[in-house]
């Protein structure tokens, strides 16, 4: 409106809601249910915008940073939504240490809400503050075949092909582990997807909380790979 946009200093950021519902309402739709949507903090950016996903039924949420962390539990203790899963990007140990400061005694832990580091190491695992869960990260670069390109930048996480790290890793989080995080990057082929699956079957899940390979959460695919992911016929199915 002339009178609003008479006023605004700038620059300003200017988001449409009606636009940002539309999205959400289709994103939702494609991914198949808002629980198999786990969007980004840092891409979603507003407290308006998380309050209206989580008024849209989502529930997973990953993030980068303390602060985030710290802002958004704040938007789900305001709107009183149960059951909230925040996953939390690696961290030092005095930052996971803040993470757990922050949100052990947040209103929002009344509520349900749970939040988790991405861990790649029996190390890490074991020094997980507590009231922390932790998600095993796997890198797909770093395969048998490193010179295989797989366009998931080889950037964090247990190389996929050491089997004995990434069991060793879901050992030591016991029942604190929360899922399987894999990073793909901007392009990768579909035979990085029946990677994963055939590293999570040969993964020791039966003393964790899922018991079983097909039970474990994944956490995959960012904005240019996720339609890939979801018509991958195995993978879209769990």
């Amino acid at each position: 409106p002339p009178e609003l946009r008479d006023t605004l200093p700038t620059p300003s950021l200017v988001v449409f809601m009606d636009d940002v519902r539309a999205n959400v309402s289709r994103m939702i739709s494609r991914a198949g249910g808002a629980a198999r949507w786990r969007p980004h903090l840092k891409t979603t950016k507003l407290r308006p915008v998380w309050a209206h996903l989580l008024r849209a039924g989502v529930r997973s949420f990953k993030c980068a940073t303390v602060r985030e962390a710290a802002l958004f539990l704040d938007v789900v203790a305001e709107e009183r939504v149960h059951g909230v899963d925040l996953l939390c990007n690696h961290q030092s140990a005095p930052n996971a240490r803040r993470l757990a400061e922050a949100t052990s005694a947040h209103a929002s832990r009344a509520l349900g809400t749970s939040v988790s580091l991405l861990v790649e190491a029996p190390e890490t695992a074991a020094a997980l503050p507590a009231g922390l869960g932790g998600w095993l990260d796997l890198n797909p670069s770093a395969g048998p075949d490193p010179s295989s390109p797989s366009g998931a930048f080889d950037r964090t996480g247990c190389p996929a092909a050491d089997k004995a790290t990434a069991g060793a890793t879901v050992r030591q989080l016991g029942e604190r582990f929360r899922g399987v995080h894999w990073y793909d990057g901007h392009n990768p082929p579909p035979s990085s997807y029946d990677g994963l699956l055939a590293t999570l079957d040969a993964l020791p899940f039966g003393d964790s909380p899922f018991g079983r390979a097909e039970h474990v959460p994944l956490v995959t695919s960012g904005t240019p790979t996720f339609e890939g992911a979801l018509d991958h016929a195995a993978l879209g199915a769990r």
